[in-house]
């Protein structure tokens, strides 16, 4: 083979694979760029709320003794606030899967302590604790705001003032409980309360130690006269064997501890603490939150979460609740670890969802607007309590560092291709180089013509040039 033979055909074939491998980094660029940029072009699921959009029930207007003189309004209020409660009831399996990944949640498992010397009944501690920062509370300007809740529970049975025979049926059994922080009233319990187990929650008084935030709460269950196929050792679901041959072999015991616990809510921002009634810059130094919003976290989280959550719940606040059939329940899968955890899960989450529940509340035309009652003005929104975003899977946040980014990329990539198609190649300029040299020789010799005249007519110009450089290329290589 020649060298022309070798050499001649290149200038034609030289293009294709240069081609292919521009039109394949164009075909991966089409598909892996969404790809790489998708997930920085998405950056949450939040969007900032409208202020009209805002609603809560007001209690001002209210009388202290609103139970007796307005119970009518207080039943509507109550109204309201429940559907809050049960969408936070309803997230908790959600939450409790998620955990392991990012633990906001602590439960410690029941201490055992000294049985009740009386009855000689167990007896149990169960502490528990959580945290919401203001990136959860949705805030838009603090997130590094903390709230830390901490709580402990333990059964006592000395609130038991003993039982009798309920006036509805002698042959079923009433307890009797004394509260410490109300000892004028006596509190009940007994299957009148509802065949499935049931649970009442009470407010106690400010513990008098610590930050303003420490609060005592109680609950008394109601799950006598309960009757079961398993037996159970639990302190609340305490069985013994069931005399009646027409009822389950099993039945729970009288006397049932009543249940004391405590709650410290700590809220902090860069190392300075405080409670829910002073999240202001005097007390919490940087924090400018709108007094709107501390209006808002006041009126939600002035008292322990899970109390208030509790009681809106009502029959729905224990799990054996949701699992029995009429008075008759699985006794040794309920426990008061599992009624309590669910409970400070649905408090995590009704704490996170403090400000989006604001935005979620059915208006009513009887009880007015709470955030129409927070500036001189009645009836005006105040200014700053739209400062945080809801969250929503309905609601896609796009970043905007992303949506400057890709379009500039996207046009710098255009003006590359146009640039790279248009601007011939180093190789075809000195070509093109090399065949205007050797037109002007050829033209000034007269030999030009010569050397092409057995060529086809329809050969292009160019063709023949690009020959023709070649042609002198070889024979001065061939010659040397």
């Amino acid at each position: 083979m020649t060298l022309k033979q070798l050499v001649k055909p290149k200038y034609r074939t030289w293009l294709i694979p240069l081609w292919i491998i521009l039109s394949l980094g164009f075909l991966v660029a089409k598909y892996a760029v969404p790809i790489v940029f998708a997930p920085y072009i998405i950056i949450d699921n939040a969007a900032p709320v409208a202020p009209q959009a805002i609603y809560y029930p007001t209690y001002k207007n209210l009388p202290a003794n609103a139970a007796e003189t307005n119970p009518q309004t207080l039943l509507e209020i109550y109204a309201l606030e429940v559907p809050s409660a049960f969408r936070a009831i309803g997230s908790v399996d959600s939450v409790n899967s998620t955990l392991s990944d990012n633990p906001p949640v602590s439960i410690d498992q029941p201490e055992i302590l000294a049985p009740d010397p009386a009855s000689g009944d167990p007896n149990q501690r169960i502490n528990y604790h959580y945290t919401v920062t203001g990136l959860d509370f949705g805030l838009q300007h603090y997130p590094d705001l903390i709230l830390n809740v901490e709580g402990s529970c333990h059964t006592d049975y000395s609130w038991c003032n003993g039982s009798s025979p309920s006036n509805s049926d002698p042959t079923l059994i009433e307890d009797f409980y004394v509260l410490p922080f109300d000892n004028q009233t006596y509190k009940t319990v007994s299957l009148d309360d509802g065949p499935s187990p049931a649970v009442q929650f009470f407010m106690g008084p400010n513990a008098g130690t610590g930050p303003l935030g420490n609060w005592t709460w109680a609950a008394l269950i109601s799950s006598v006269n309960r009757t079961s196929y398993w037996n159970s050792s639990d302190p609340w679901y305490l069985t013994v064997p069931d005399i009646d041959p027409q009822s389950p072999p099993y039945r729970v015991k009288p006397g049932r501890p009543a249940l004391s616990c405590w709650q410290n809510d700590v809220w902090s921002y860069h190392g300075h603490e405080s409670s829910v009634a002073y999240l202001n810059s005097s007390d919490l130094p940087g924090l400018e939150l709108s007094g709107a919003l501390q209006d808002i976290f006041a009126h939600f989280l002035g008292q322990p979460k899970i109390q208030v959550l509790g009681t809106r719940l009502g029959a729905s606040a224990l799990k054996s609740a949701s699992t029995s059939y009429y008075d008759i329940f699985n006794a040794s899968s309920s426990s008061l670890y599992t009624d309590l955890a669910r409970l400070v899960f649905a408090s995590y989450i009704g704490t996170a969802n403090t400000l989006t529940e604001t935005t979620l509340f059915a208006r009513s035309s009887n009880v007015e607007n709470d955030v129409l009652t927070l500036t001189i003005d009645a009836g005006t929104i105040p200014p700053g309590i739209d400062e945080f975003v809801i969250w929503s899977t309905d609601v896609i946040t796009l970043s905007v560092k992303a949506l400057i980014i890709i379009p500039v990329v996207t046009a710098t990539l255009w003006i590359i291709a146009i640039v790279v198609f248009f601007l011939p190649l180093p190789e075809i300029a000195a070509l093109s180089a090399t065949v205007s040299t050797a037109n002007q020789s050829g033209k000034a010799s007269g030999k030009g013509e010569e050397t092409h005249k057995g060529k086809p007519e329809e050969e292009s110009r160019t063709e023949k040039l690009v020959e023709d450089t070649i042609d002198q290329v070889a024979d001065f290589v061939s010659n040397r």
